[in-house]
């Protein structure tokens, strides 16, 4: 069993400034964190691929909220996730 937790495509927030004045750094960041992180499980992927372990392994991947990043006026998760 291995565990492997990407916090990557998440709101970074600097603790000085309010969430408001942050938004529009944590949309403009959100897709270049989404795909380091792929590029991160592809590589994992791939080492499985060269291990020759790929065919024996069971992946799941899954993520534990949505993001709004400014529909509904709204940015951030845990609300109007429609």
């Amino acid at each position: 069993f291995l565990w492997l937790h990407f916090f990557g495509p998440h709101e970074k927030l600097i603790a000085d400034l309010g969430f408001t004045a942050q938004e529009p750094r944590i949309v403009a960041e959100y897709d270049r964190d989404v795909e380091r992180t792929d590029r991160a499980v592809g590589s994992f992927l791939d080492r499985l691929r060269e291990l020759g372990a790929i065919d024996e392994t069971l992946v799941i991947v899954h993520a534990d909220h949505g993001q709004n990043l400014g529909e509904h006026g709204y940015v951030g998760h845990g609300m109007r996730l429609d």
